[in-house]
């Protein structure tokens, strides 16, 4: 299952389509071929309520304004354990 999640449901013109991925693979060529679409972050869903409660807070401490282009490789997958 893959989640898009988009920033706002209209972007404004002038402005990039920032997206996210929220998905139970953590599959690399799943990943790859989503960072290769120039997607921004993919969250990988945690095993456990807990874990997804810390995923959660982690996603709503970024500032999403600030966050004006892909994230560099090393820091696009967003996973819990």
């Amino acid at each position: 299952m893959v989640l898009n999640v988009c920033k706002r449901p209209e972007i404004p013109t002038g402005k990039r389509n920032s997206r996210r991925y929220f998905s139970t693979t953590s599959q690399p060529e799943a990943i790859n071929r989503v960072y290769q679409q120039n997607t921004d972050y993919y969250i990988c869903k945690p095993g456990t309520f807990s874990l997804l409660i810390k995923a959660i807070q982690k996603v709503l401490t970024i500032n999403w304004d600030e966050e004006t282009e892909q994230a560099p490789r090393d820091k696009f997958l967003l996973s819990f354990t």
